[in-house]
């Protein structure tokens, strides 16, 4: 059988040269698309943020909640879309979106419920866990 050579195999200072010549290249690209975009975007942001807070403070907070709405919008838009391609119906959709909700915020609350329970029985262990050591040491 015969061996095929592959490209990456080759060790040669000269291939060697390239690749590095590549990544020095990418770098520089990057490094340079990083500074044009920080200083055409990030900066003018930074500067009016500096000069104007409250006026960026009410646009930035109505920013943050438009996109939260957009999300949950265009989540629950596909999750109704994905029950209606499955054949659910429009009573059973409804069902759904009204009964989820329900299930997970039930389920947030055990799982804190839990957790408190967790915290409470470690706070018991430990709390006791300075007399146990006494009784041990024999020091009663």
């Amino acid at each position: 059988m015969t061996e095929k050579r592959n490209n990456l195999d080759d060790n040669s200072i000269i291939t060697k040269i390239k690749e590095l010549g590549l990544i020095l290249i990418f770098t520089l690209i990057a490094a340079a698309v990083a500074a044009l975009l920080s200083d055409l975007i990030f900066f003018p942001i930074t500067y009016y943020s500096v000069s104007n807070i409250d006026v960026f403070n009410i646009v930035f907070k109505y920013a943050c909640l438009f996109f939260i709405i957009t999300i949950c919008s265009l989540l629950l838009f596909l999750k109704v879309r994905s029950l209606h391609r499955d054949g659910n119906s429009t009573g059973a959709i409804i069902k759904y979106i009204f009964l989820r909700p329900i299930q997970y915020l039930g389920f947030i609350l055990l799982s804190l419920i839990l957790i408190a329970a967790l915290i409470a029985i470690l706070y018991i262990i430990f709390s006791k866990n300075y007399y146990l050591l006494y009784k041990i040491s024999g020091s009663a």
